[in-house]
Protein backbone atom coordinates (compact mmCIF):
# COMPACT_ATOMS: atom_id res chain seq x y z
CA UNK A 1 0.00 0.00 0.00
CA UNK A 2 1.26 3.50 -0.84
CA UNK A 3 2.04 6.00 1.87
CA UNK A 4 0.28 9.39 2.14
CA UNK A 5 1.42 12.11 -0.25
CA UNK A 6 2.11 15.59 1.05
CA UNK A 7 0.01 17.92 -1.12
CA UNK A 8 0.26 21.31 0.59
CA UNK A 9 2.26 23.15 3.20
CA UNK A 10 0.16 26.06 4.47
CA UNK A 11 2.15 28.81 6.16
CA UNK A 12 0.77 31.82 8.00
CA UNK A 13 0.57 31.13 11.72
CA UNK A 14 3.25 32.59 13.96
CA UNK A 15 3.14 29.80 16.53
CA UNK A 16 2.35 26.10 16.96
CA UNK A 17 -0.86 24.57 15.59
CA UNK A 18 -3.23 23.18 18.22
CA UNK A 19 -6.35 22.14 16.28
CA UNK A 20 -7.62 21.63 12.72
CA UNK A 21 -11.14 21.17 11.35
CA UNK A 22 -12.37 20.48 7.79
CA UNK A 23 -15.53 22.24 6.64
CA UNK A 24 -18.03 19.39 6.07
CA UNK A 25 -19.89 21.32 3.37
CA UNK A 26 -16.90 22.74 1.49
CA UNK A 27 -16.73 19.85 -0.96
CA UNK A 28 -20.20 20.49 -2.38
CA UNK A 29 -20.65 24.18 -1.65
CA UNK A 30 -18.50 25.45 -4.51
CA UNK A 31 -17.74 23.88 -7.90
CA UNK A 32 -15.96 25.73 -10.67
CA UNK A 33 -14.92 24.30 -14.00
CA UNK A 34 -15.14 20.74 -12.74
CA UNK A 35 -12.95 21.31 -9.69
CA UNK A 36 -13.88 20.59 -6.09
CA UNK A 37 -13.36 23.16 -3.36
CA UNK A 38 -12.02 22.29 0.10
CA UNK A 39 -11.85 24.43 3.21
CA UNK A 40 -10.39 23.97 6.66
CA UNK A 41 -9.82 26.05 9.77
CA UNK A 42 -6.69 25.96 11.91
CA UNK A 43 -6.09 27.24 15.43
CA UNK A 44 -2.78 28.26 16.92
CA UNK A 45 -1.04 29.28 20.10
CA UNK A 46 -0.62 32.71 18.48
CA UNK A 47 -4.28 33.37 19.39
CA UNK A 48 -5.60 33.45 15.82
CA UNK A 49 -7.70 31.29 13.51
CA UNK A 50 -6.94 30.84 9.82
CA UNK A 51 -9.41 29.76 7.13
CA UNK A 52 -7.84 28.05 4.12
CA UNK A 53 -9.65 27.38 0.83
CA UNK A 54 -8.33 25.65 -2.30
CA UNK A 55 -9.50 23.72 -5.35
CA UNK A 56 -8.51 20.14 -5.97
CA UNK A 57 -6.62 19.63 -9.18
CA UNK A 58 -8.64 17.61 -11.76
CA UNK A 59 -5.35 16.24 -13.15
CA UNK A 60 -4.08 15.06 -9.74
CA UNK A 61 -0.76 16.80 -10.30
CA UNK A 62 0.11 16.52 -6.61
CA UNK A 63 -0.38 12.76 -6.74
CA UNK A 64 1.86 12.46 -9.79
CA UNK A 65 4.60 14.82 -8.66
CA UNK A 66 4.24 15.04 -4.89
CA UNK A 67 4.75 18.29 -2.99
CA UNK A 68 7.22 20.45 -4.86
CA UNK A 69 7.09 24.21 -4.18
CA UNK A 70 9.43 24.94 -7.08
CA UNK A 71 7.34 23.04 -9.65
CA UNK A 72 5.35 24.78 -12.38
CA UNK A 73 2.39 26.59 -10.85
CA UNK A 74 -0.97 24.93 -11.34
CA UNK A 75 -4.37 26.42 -10.56
CA UNK A 76 -4.72 23.89 -7.76
CA UNK A 77 -1.66 25.40 -6.04
CA UNK A 78 -3.50 28.61 -5.32
CA UNK A 79 -4.77 28.81 -1.74
CA UNK A 80 -7.01 31.56 -0.45
CA UNK A 81 -6.77 32.33 3.24
CA UNK A 82 -7.84 34.89 5.79
CA UNK A 83 -7.32 35.31 9.50
CA UNK A 84 -9.90 35.59 12.29
CA UNK A 85 -8.76 37.59 15.32
CA UNK A 86 -10.47 38.28 18.62
CA UNK A 87 -9.18 35.88 21.25
CA UNK A 88 -6.68 37.34 23.71
CA UNK A 89 -4.95 34.04 24.50
CA UNK A 90 -3.81 30.81 22.84
CA UNK A 91 -6.59 28.94 21.02
CA UNK A 92 -6.88 25.27 22.00
CA UNK A 93 -9.62 23.94 19.73
CA UNK A 94 -11.64 24.81 16.64
CA UNK A 95 -14.66 23.01 15.20
CA UNK A 96 -17.05 23.51 12.27
CA UNK A 97 -20.76 22.94 12.74
CA UNK A 98 -22.27 20.04 10.71
CA UNK A 99 -23.68 22.51 8.17
CA UNK A 100 -20.38 24.37 7.89
CA UNK A 101 -22.14 27.69 8.51
CA UNK A 102 -20.67 28.22 11.98
CA UNK A 103 -17.22 27.90 13.48
CA UNK A 104 -16.54 27.59 17.20
CA UNK A 105 -13.22 28.22 18.94
CA UNK A 106 -12.08 28.19 22.55
CA UNK A 107 -9.11 29.78 24.24
CA UNK A 108 -7.05 30.32 27.35
CA UNK A 109 -8.86 33.65 27.68
CA UNK A 110 -11.72 31.56 29.18
CA UNK A 111 -14.11 32.35 26.34
CA UNK A 112 -15.79 30.58 23.43
CA UNK A 113 -16.34 32.42 20.17
CA UNK A 114 -18.93 31.61 17.50
CA UNK A 115 -17.76 32.77 14.06
CA UNK A 116 -19.24 33.03 10.61
CA UNK A 117 -16.35 31.57 8.57
CA UNK A 118 -15.96 34.40 6.06
CA UNK A 119 -13.77 37.45 5.59
CA UNK A 120 -16.08 39.63 7.70
CA UNK A 121 -14.82 37.85 10.81
CA UNK A 122 -17.91 38.50 12.96
CA UNK A 123 -18.15 36.54 16.19
CA UNK A 124 -20.29 36.10 19.31
CA UNK A 125 -18.57 35.64 22.67
CA UNK A 126 -19.83 33.02 25.13
CA UNK A 127 -18.64 33.30 28.73
CA UNK A 128 -19.21 30.78 31.50
CA UNK A 129 -15.97 28.99 32.31
CA UNK A 130 -13.52 30.41 34.85
CA UNK A 131 -10.40 28.71 33.43
CA UNK A 132 -8.92 28.03 29.97
CA UNK A 133 -11.42 26.30 27.68
CA UNK A 134 -9.97 23.19 26.01
CA UNK A 135 -12.64 21.84 23.66
CA UNK A 136 -15.94 22.56 21.89
CA UNK A 137 -18.26 20.44 19.76
CA UNK A 138 -21.62 20.83 18.00
CA UNK A 139 -24.62 18.53 18.11
CA UNK A 140 -25.76 17.07 14.79
CA UNK A 141 -28.88 19.26 14.80
CA UNK A 142 -26.82 22.35 15.76
CA UNK A 143 -29.22 23.03 18.62
CA UNK A 144 -26.60 22.37 21.31
CA UNK A 145 -22.89 22.87 21.85
CA UNK A 146 -20.69 21.37 24.55
CA UNK A 147 -17.47 22.84 25.96
CA UNK A 148 -14.88 21.62 28.45
CA UNK A 149 -12.37 23.49 30.57
CA UNK A 150 -9.57 23.43 33.10
CA UNK A 151 -12.21 24.38 35.68
CA UNK A 152 -13.06 20.61 35.68
CA UNK A 153 -16.50 21.11 34.17
CA UNK A 154 -18.36 20.64 30.92
CA UNK A 155 -21.00 23.17 29.90
CA UNK A 156 -23.96 22.80 27.58
CA UNK A 157 -24.98 25.78 25.45
CA UNK A 158 -28.25 26.51 23.67
CA UNK A 159 -27.11 27.62 20.22
CA UNK A 160 -30.28 29.30 18.90
CA UNK A 161 -30.30 31.49 22.02
CA UNK A 162 -26.49 31.60 22.41
CA UNK A 163 -27.10 30.98 26.11
CA UNK A 164 -25.68 28.78 28.84
CA UNK A 165 -27.92 25.80 29.67
CA UNK A 166 -26.30 23.58 32.31
CA UNK A 167 -22.99 22.31 33.75
CA UNK A 168 -21.80 18.70 33.96
CA UNK A 169 -19.83 17.97 37.14
CA UNK A 170 -17.79 14.89 38.00
CA UNK A 171 -14.20 15.22 36.77
CA UNK A 172 -11.60 16.03 39.42
CA UNK A 173 -8.95 17.49 37.09
CA UNK A 174 -8.69 19.44 33.86
CA UNK A 175 -11.12 18.30 31.16
CA UNK A 176 -9.13 18.29 27.93
CA UNK A 177 -11.61 16.96 25.39
CA UNK A 178 -15.34 16.54 24.73
CA UNK A 179 -17.44 15.13 21.88
CA UNK A 180 -21.15 14.85 21.12
CA UNK A 181 -22.44 11.67 19.49
CA UNK A 182 -25.07 11.33 16.80
CA UNK A 183 -27.44 10.63 19.67
CA UNK A 184 -28.28 14.21 20.71
CA UNK A 185 -28.33 13.31 24.41
CA UNK A 186 -24.97 11.51 24.64
CA UNK A 187 -21.65 13.23 25.30
CA UNK A 188 -18.13 11.91 26.01
CA UNK A 189 -15.30 13.66 27.82
CA UNK A 190 -11.70 12.94 28.78
CA UNK A 191 -9.67 14.41 31.61
CA UNK A 192 -6.29 14.62 33.29
CA UNK A 193 -7.86 12.59 36.11
CA UNK A 194 -7.37 9.54 33.85
CA UNK A 195 -11.04 8.91 33.16
CA UNK A 196 -13.35 8.90 30.17
CA UNK A 197 -16.95 9.75 31.03
CA UNK A 198 -20.25 9.40 29.20
CA UNK A 199 -22.97 11.92 30.00
CA UNK A 200 -26.73 12.12 29.59
CA UNK A 201 -27.23 15.70 28.48
CA UNK A 202 -30.98 15.74 29.09
CA UNK A 203 -30.63 14.65 32.72
CA UNK A 204 -27.17 16.13 33.24
CA UNK A 205 -25.93 12.85 34.73
CA UNK A 206 -22.72 10.84 34.43
CA UNK A 207 -23.78 7.52 32.86
CA UNK A 208 -20.49 5.59 32.75
CA UNK A 209 -16.92 6.24 33.88
CA UNK A 210 -13.98 4.40 32.27
CA UNK A 211 -10.63 4.57 34.07
CA UNK A 212 -7.42 4.25 32.03
CA UNK A 213 -5.79 0.99 33.20
CA UNK A 214 -2.33 -0.44 32.75
CA UNK A 215 -1.83 -2.05 29.34
CA UNK A 216 0.35 -4.87 30.73
CA UNK A 217 -2.65 -6.41 32.48
CA UNK A 218 -1.31 -5.73 35.95
CA UNK A 219 -3.87 -4.67 38.53
CA UNK A 220 -1.33 -2.76 40.60
CA UNK A 221 -1.88 0.97 40.79
CA UNK A 222 0.29 2.83 38.25
CA UNK A 223 2.86 5.26 39.60
CA UNK A 224 1.51 7.83 37.15
CA UNK A 225 -2.09 8.09 35.98
CA UNK A 226 -2.18 8.63 32.20
CA UNK A 227 -4.11 11.69 31.04
CA UNK A 228 -6.82 11.41 28.39
CA UNK A 229 -5.91 13.68 25.46
CA UNK A 230 -8.78 13.12 23.02
CA UNK A 231 -12.03 11.19 22.59
CA UNK A 232 -13.86 10.41 19.36
CA UNK A 233 -17.10 8.57 18.56
CA UNK A 234 -17.03 5.86 15.89
CA UNK A 235 -19.37 6.55 12.92
CA UNK A 236 -21.50 3.58 14.03
CA UNK A 237 -22.02 5.34 17.37
CA UNK A 238 -21.37 2.04 19.18
CA UNK A 239 -17.65 2.63 19.76
CA UNK A 240 -15.69 5.35 21.51
CA UNK A 241 -11.98 5.92 20.97
CA UNK A 242 -9.76 7.58 23.58
CA UNK A 243 -6.09 8.56 23.38
CA UNK A 244 -3.90 8.88 26.46
CA UNK A 245 -0.37 9.83 27.43
CA UNK A 246 0.70 6.20 27.86
CA UNK A 247 0.95 6.07 24.06
CA UNK A 248 -2.22 4.07 23.46
CA UNK A 249 -5.64 4.40 21.89
CA UNK A 250 -8.40 2.45 23.61
CA UNK A 251 -11.62 1.50 21.86
CA UNK A 252 -14.65 1.09 24.14
CA UNK A 253 -17.76 -0.88 23.21
CA UNK A 254 -20.52 1.36 24.54
CA UNK A 255 -23.07 -1.46 24.44
CA UNK A 256 -21.05 -3.64 26.80
CA UNK A 257 -19.13 -0.95 28.70
CA UNK A 258 -15.69 -2.50 28.18
CA UNK A 259 -12.42 -2.02 26.30
CA UNK A 260 -12.23 -4.19 23.19
CA UNK A 261 -9.01 -2.93 21.60
CA UNK A 262 -5.81 -1.21 22.68
CA UNK A 263 -3.73 0.18 19.82
CA UNK A 264 -0.26 1.69 19.94
CA UNK A 265 2.33 2.70 17.36
CA UNK A 266 5.05 3.59 19.83
CA UNK A 267 4.70 1.03 22.59
CA UNK A 268 4.12 1.89 26.24
CA UNK A 269 5.97 4.83 27.76
CA UNK A 270 7.81 5.01 31.04
CA UNK A 271 6.38 7.29 33.77
CA UNK A 272 9.00 9.97 33.04
CA UNK A 273 8.24 9.80 29.30
CA UNK A 274 4.51 9.95 30.08
CA UNK A 275 5.06 13.14 32.06
CA UNK A 276 6.96 14.58 29.11
CA UNK A 277 4.19 13.42 26.77
CA UNK A 278 1.60 15.15 28.92
CA UNK A 279 3.60 18.39 28.81
CA UNK A 280 4.16 18.16 25.05
CA UNK A 281 0.79 16.64 24.12
CA UNK A 282 1.01 13.07 22.92
CA UNK A 283 -1.54 11.62 20.53
CA UNK A 284 -4.71 12.41 18.61
CA UNK A 285 -6.98 10.25 16.49
CA UNK A 286 -9.63 10.42 13.79
CA UNK A 287 -11.89 7.70 12.37
CA UNK A 288 -12.25 7.38 8.60
CA UNK A 289 -15.79 8.08 7.34
CA UNK A 290 -16.50 4.40 6.63
CA UNK A 291 -15.49 3.52 10.19
CA UNK A 292 -13.14 0.74 9.08
CA UNK A 293 -9.89 2.55 9.84
CA UNK A 294 -8.39 4.82 12.44
CA UNK A 295 -5.73 7.45 11.84
CA UNK A 296 -3.59 8.31 14.84
CA UNK A 297 -0.81 10.84 15.34
CA UNK A 298 1.77 11.08 18.07
CA UNK A 299 4.33 13.72 18.91
CA UNK A 300 7.67 12.39 20.13
CA UNK A 301 7.82 13.02 23.91
CA UNK A 302 11.32 14.53 23.83
CA UNK A 303 11.65 15.68 20.18
CA UNK A 304 8.52 17.71 19.43
CA UNK A 305 9.58 18.32 15.83
CA UNK A 306 9.04 14.61 15.06
CA UNK A 307 5.51 13.35 14.41
CA UNK A 308 4.37 9.83 13.59
CA UNK A 309 1.21 8.93 11.66
CA UNK A 310 -0.27 5.45 11.69
CA UNK A 311 -3.38 4.16 9.92
CA UNK A 312 -5.00 1.13 11.57
CA UNK A 313 -7.47 -1.23 9.98
CA UNK A 314 -9.48 -1.79 13.17
CA UNK A 315 -11.48 -4.67 11.71
CA UNK A 316 -8.41 -6.88 11.40
CA UNK A 317 -6.10 -5.09 13.85
CA UNK A 318 -3.56 -4.38 11.09
CA UNK A 319 -1.42 -1.30 10.66
CA UNK A 320 -1.68 -0.07 7.07
CA UNK A 321 1.14 2.44 7.19
CA UNK A 322 3.34 4.08 9.81
CA UNK A 323 5.32 7.13 8.69
CA UNK A 324 7.68 9.52 10.43
CA UNK A 325 7.54 13.22 9.61
CA UNK A 326 10.26 15.55 10.81
CA UNK A 327 9.81 19.30 10.51
CA UNK A 328 12.52 21.05 8.55
CA UNK A 329 12.48 24.21 10.65
CA UNK A 330 13.09 24.35 14.36
CA UNK A 331 9.88 24.26 16.44
CA UNK A 332 8.99 26.83 19.04
CA UNK A 333 10.44 26.03 22.42
CA UNK A 334 8.43 25.08 25.54
CA UNK A 335 5.15 24.58 23.71
CA UNK A 336 2.58 22.37 25.42
CA UNK A 337 0.60 21.24 22.38
CA UNK A 338 -0.92 18.05 20.99
CA UNK A 339 -0.29 16.51 17.60
CA UNK A 340 -3.52 17.64 15.88
CA UNK A 341 -4.84 15.55 13.02
CA UNK A 342 -8.17 15.29 11.22
CA UNK A 343 -9.60 13.48 8.18
CA UNK A 344 -11.73 15.16 5.53
CA UNK A 345 -15.36 14.09 5.42
CA UNK A 346 -14.91 12.12 2.20
CA UNK A 347 -11.78 10.41 3.54
CA UNK A 348 -9.55 11.45 0.64
CA UNK A 349 -7.36 13.86 2.62
CA UNK A 350 -6.10 14.41 6.12
CA UNK A 351 -4.42 17.38 7.73
CA UNK A 352 -1.82 17.67 10.47
CA UNK A 353 -0.45 20.58 12.46
CA UNK A 354 3.20 21.37 13.13
CA UNK A 355 5.01 23.02 16.02
CA UNK A 356 6.54 25.55 13.61
CA UNK A 357 3.10 26.94 12.69
CA UNK A 358 2.62 25.04 9.41
CA UNK A 359 -0.54 23.16 8.40
CA UNK A 360 0.09 20.12 6.20
CA UNK A 361 -2.45 18.62 3.79
CA UNK A 362 -1.91 14.97 2.88
CA UNK A 363 -3.55 12.82 0.22
CA UNK A 364 -4.77 9.70 1.98
CA UNK A 365 -3.97 6.63 -0.14
CA UNK A 366 -6.60 4.54 1.62
CA UNK A 367 -9.39 5.31 -0.85
CA UNK A 368 -9.55 1.82 -2.34
CA UNK A 369 -11.56 -1.10 -1.09
CA UNK A 370 -10.02 -2.92 1.92
CA UNK A 371 -9.97 -6.12 -0.17
CA UNK A 372 -7.52 -4.49 -2.60
CA UNK A 373 -5.04 -3.18 -0.05
CA UNK A 374 -1.88 -4.81 1.20
CA UNK A 375 -0.15 -4.32 4.51
CA UNK A 376 2.85 -2.02 4.35
CA UNK A 377 5.90 -4.16 4.93
CA UNK A 378 8.02 -1.49 6.60
CA UNK A 379 7.14 0.20 9.89
CA UNK A 380 9.18 2.73 11.79
CA UNK A 381 8.07 1.44 15.20
CA UNK A 382 7.27 -1.82 16.91
CA UNK A 383 3.50 -2.14 16.87
CA UNK A 384 1.58 -3.49 19.85
CA UNK A 385 -2.07 -4.46 19.64
CA UNK A 386 -4.26 -6.25 22.14
CA UNK A 387 -7.80 -7.25 21.31
CA UNK A 388 -10.71 -8.73 23.23
CA UNK A 389 -11.62 -12.23 22.04
CA UNK A 390 -15.33 -11.42 21.87
CA UNK A 391 -15.03 -8.26 19.80
CA UNK A 392 -18.10 -7.39 17.72
CA UNK A 393 -16.79 -7.59 14.15
CA UNK A 394 -20.07 -6.17 12.83
CA UNK A 395 -19.00 -2.75 14.11
CA UNK A 396 -16.31 -2.50 11.46
CA UNK A 397 -18.26 -3.54 8.36
CA UNK A 398 -18.74 -0.97 5.63
CA UNK A 399 -22.11 0.64 6.36
CA UNK A 400 -22.60 1.97 2.84
CA UNK A 401 -24.36 -1.24 1.72
CA UNK A 402 -25.85 -4.23 3.55
CA UNK A 403 -23.52 -7.20 3.79
CA UNK A 404 -24.71 -10.78 3.64
CA UNK A 405 -23.20 -13.64 5.65
CA UNK A 406 -21.53 -14.96 2.47
CA UNK A 407 -19.93 -11.55 1.83
CA UNK A 408 -18.51 -11.41 5.35
CA UNK A 409 -17.12 -14.95 5.17
CA UNK A 410 -15.68 -14.23 1.71
CA UNK A 411 -13.94 -11.09 2.95
CA UNK A 412 -12.45 -12.92 5.95
CA UNK A 413 -11.23 -15.75 3.69
CA UNK A 414 -9.72 -13.33 1.16
CA UNK A 415 -7.96 -11.30 3.86
CA UNK A 416 -6.59 -14.38 5.63
CA UNK A 417 -5.25 -15.93 2.41
CA UNK A 418 -3.70 -12.58 1.43
CA UNK A 419 -1.98 -12.13 4.81
CA UNK A 420 -0.73 -15.72 4.95
CA UNK A 421 0.87 -15.81 1.47
CA UNK A 422 0.99 -18.55 -1.15
CA UNK A 423 3.38 -20.77 0.84
CA UNK A 424 0.93 -21.06 3.74
CA UNK A 425 -2.13 -21.77 1.60
CA UNK A 426 -2.71 -25.25 3.08
CA UNK A 427 -2.58 -23.91 6.63
CA UNK A 428 -4.88 -21.06 5.62
CA UNK A 429 -7.40 -23.52 4.21
CA UNK A 430 -7.30 -25.52 7.45
CA UNK A 431 -7.82 -22.33 9.43
CA UNK A 432 -10.72 -21.32 7.19
CA UNK A 433 -12.29 -24.78 7.42
CA UNK A 434 -12.14 -24.77 11.23
CA UNK A 435 -13.62 -21.29 11.42
CA UNK A 436 -16.31 -22.21 8.89
CA UNK A 437 -17.29 -25.24 10.97
CA UNK A 438 -17.40 -23.10 14.10
CA UNK A 439 -19.49 -20.49 12.31
CA UNK A 440 -21.86 -23.17 10.99
CA UNK A 441 -22.30 -24.52 14.51
CA UNK A 442 -23.02 -21.05 15.84
CA UNK A 443 -25.58 -20.42 13.10
CA UNK A 444 -27.24 -23.77 13.85
CA UNK A 445 -27.51 -22.82 17.51
CA UNK A 446 -29.05 -19.46 16.58
CA UNK A 447 -31.65 -21.12 14.35
CA UNK A 448 -32.39 -23.62 17.11
CA UNK A 449 -33.04 -20.81 19.57
CA UNK A 450 -35.18 -18.98 17.03
CA UNK A 451 -37.24 -22.14 16.49
CA UNK A 452 -37.72 -22.49 20.24
CA UNK A 453 -38.80 -18.86 20.44
CA UNK A 454 -41.36 -19.39 17.66
CA UNK A 455 -42.79 -22.39 19.47
CA UNK A 456 -43.02 -20.37 22.67
CA UNK A 457 -44.80 -17.56 20.84
CA UNK A 458 -47.31 -20.04 19.35
CA UNK A 459 -47.99 -21.46 22.80
CA UNK A 460 -48.55 -17.98 24.21
CA UNK A 461 -50.92 -17.16 21.37
CA UNK A 462 -52.92 -20.32 22.08
CA UNK A 463 -53.19 -19.46 25.75
CA UNK A 464 -54.28 -15.93 24.92
CA UNK A 465 -56.97 -17.33 22.60
CA UNK A 466 -58.22 -19.67 25.33
CA UNK A 467 -58.25 -16.80 27.80
CA UNK A 468 -60.26 -14.62 25.41
CA UNK A 469 -62.78 -17.45 24.89
CA UNK A 470 -63.10 -17.90 28.66
CA UNK A 471 -63.69 -14.17 29.15
CA UNK A 472 -66.34 -14.19 26.40
CA UNK A 473 -68.16 -17.13 28.03
CA UNK A 474 -68.08 -15.46 31.44
CA UNK A 475 -69.45 -12.26 29.93
CA UNK A 476 -72.29 -14.22 28.27
CA UNK A 477 -73.18 -15.90 31.61
CA UNK A 478 -73.23 -12.52 33.36
CA UNK A 479 -75.50 -11.07 30.66
CA UNK A 480 -77.93 -13.98 31.05
CA UNK A 481 -78.04 -13.48 34.83
CA UNK A 482 -78.83 -9.80 34.38
CA UNK A 483 -81.74 -10.64 32.07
Amino acid sequence: MNEPILERNLLGHKHSITSISFNPSSKISHRKQGTVSDQLASASLDGTLAIWTWNRCPNDCSVKNGFNPSATRCACKEVKSFRLEGHTGPIHHVSYSPSGQLLASCSSDETIRMWTPNVNGKSIILKGHNAPVRGVDFSKSESLMVSCSDDKTLKIWNLPLCAFQKSLLGHVNWVRTCRLSQDPNLCASGSDDGTVRLWDLEQGENLVTYTIERIDGSKSKPTYQPCVMAVEFHPSNYLLGATSTDGCIRLYDLRRDKVIQVLSSCGSLSPSMQTSARNKGHSHMSFTPDGNSLLMSSRHPTHSEVTHFALWDIRYQKIMYNIRHEEETKPYENTAIPAPITISHDGSQFSSGCTNGAVLIWRNPREVSPRQTKIHSSSSHVVKCTTSDDIHSDLFLDRTSPASCEDVIGEVIARHVQDSGEEDTSESLKFIQLNAESLSGTIAQIFGKLNLMMQTIELIERRVTCLEESVAKMQTVDDNRVK
